[in-house]
């Protein structure tokens, strides 16, 4: 299950950014909505990168989120969890999640 929540993880980080950018054009509450568009959608794009393997590639070091993420992913998997850019599978499982 692990695997399938980790296939969508990215998601919320895009949908909060699109939202925030909508209120920064529309809302009358005085907060900086276009700074947080910019934080939600730069996690987003950071797991993005990450999933499909843009970010190795480039050579870019991984963002602290992504680094925790990863740890505590392979903590609660034993180590066993493998990322191949357009598939997660694990060992354990053996389930392989399209992304």
């Amino acid at each position: 299950m692990l695997e399938e929540v980790d296939v969508f993880r990215g998601v919320p980080g895009f949908y909060w950014g699109i939202w925030a950018l909508i209120q920064a054009t529309i809302s009358d509450i005085d907060f900086d909505y276009a700074t947080y568009a910019e934080a939600r959608l730069s996690e987003y794009w950071a797991w993005k990168a990450e999933v499909n393997g843009e970010r190795a590639a480039s050579g870019v070091d991984m963002p602290l989120r992504e680094r925790r993420w990863a740890q505590e992913n392979e903590e609660d998997n034993g180590g066993s969890s493998v990322a191949t850019g357009s598939l997660q599978t694990s060992a354990s499982t053996q389930s392989t999640v399209p992304i």
